[in-house]
Order: C-alpha cells, then sequence, then structure tokens
C-alpha cells in the first residue's frame, strides 16, 4: 500500500483529506500538524507523496514553515502543496520564494 504524508495544521483539512485518501483511494495517510511532527513521522522511512500546507502557523513554526519542509523534503518524495490562500499566495512563492525548486504551481 501507498503511503502519503499528510502536513496541515487545520483538524478539518486534515479530517477531511485523510478519509478522502483513505476511505475512498485506499491510501496508508500518516498525519502531522507541524514541521516536527512531519520529521518524526518519517523516521525510519519516506512515503510516496508529501501533502504539504504550504502555511503551517502554529506557537514552534515559522508563518512558511509549510514551504520550507516541502522544499527539503522534494528531492526525496514529490511534494503537493496546498493553501486556502489562493492565487496571490502562488504568485508569491513561484515568483520569490523558491525560484530554485523545481515546481509547477497551479491555483484551484
Amino acid at each position: 500500500m501507498k503511503t502519503i504524508l499528510l502536513v496541515d495544521n487545520d483538524a478539518d483539512t486534515r479530517s477531511t483529506l485523510r478519509e478522502a485518501l483513505r476511505e475512498h483511494l485506499k491510501y496508508e495517510v500518516i498525519e502531522a500538524s507541524s514541521v516536527a511532527e512531519a520529521l518524526a513521522a518519517m523516521r525510519g522511512r519516506l512515503p510516496h507523496l508529501a501533502i504539504v500546507d504550504v502555511r503551517l502557523e502554529d506557537e514552534t513554526d515559522s508563518d512558511w514553515s509549510g514551504l520550507y519542509l516541502a522544499r527539503d523534503l522534494s528531492h526525496k518524495v514529490p511534494i503537493l502543496l496546498i493553501s486556502a490562500y489562493g492565487e496571490q499566495l502562488t504568485e508569491e512563492i513561484s515568483a520569490h520564494l523558491l525560484p530554485e525548486f523545481d515546481h509547477t504551481a497551479v491555483a484551484v
């Protein structure tokens, strides 16, 4: 069974995605609400895909920590960045934050 790492600080978003991925698509889902939890969850094995919220805002992570986690993981696993902030954020990521990052940005 393929494994997906799901990193989002919003419990409702994680729950919705977990249900779709696990129940409907039959993936094993490892959840994390922070960068620290994501790194701990990956000890010993890498997921087949990481779905990462761009902005993980909590008391230990910076506003953009999800983006930096994705950048660091992108050399090891495919990454799907998600965000509730829309097209403006997509443009900012593409233009300023990750010019060296191999990415395709699509605002949905």
